[in-house]
């Protein structure tokens, strides 16, 4: 998928706050904004196994590749103490924050009829997520 004017939680430069307070430090404010272009490809791949009595079995996974293609204004991250000559910086080719490469997910479910009419049921479920930067100026604190 490509995508124009991607819309995101963005922290924008706040030259009142700024100039009011004037002690060196940017100050911004969060709201939405629009990221130019975005791309995100991948795969996936979703299963599910019945070849077992009163058992179900599933299975998910994914890879994803979701990056900014064009996200030259976003602000300055935590680490960076909000000082310096500009108050954006440039994240294109970065990955978006929330994205994991990687997903998967496990399940299954077996049954037994017990007491004529009633059902014992037992489930589990696992999942596993990549690593991700769930900061929207891509922090090294997120």
């Amino acid at each position: 998928m490509n995508i124009n004017n991607y819309i995101q939680a963005v922290q924008v430069h706040d030259a009142y706050t700024t100039n009011l307070n004037n002690n060196g430090q940017l100050y911004y404010t969060s709201t939405y904004g629009n990221v130019p272009k975005v791309q995100s490809k991948g795969l996936e791949i979703d299963g599910i196994y019945r070849g077992l009595p009163r058992t179900t079995l599933r299975f998910a996974g994914a890879y994803t590749d979701a990056r900014y293609k064009s996200f030259p204004n976003s602000a300055q991250p935590a680490e960076n103490g909000y000082t310096g000559a500009s108050p954006y910086r440039d994240l294109s080719g970065r990955t978006l924050p929330g994205a994991s490469k990687f997903t998967f997910n496990i399940g299954g479910d077996w049954f037994t009829p017990v007491w004529g009419d009633k059902v014992f049921h037992v489930s589990f479920n696992t999942a596993y997520n990549s690593k991700y930067n769930s900061d929207n100026t891509l922090s090294e604190y997120g």
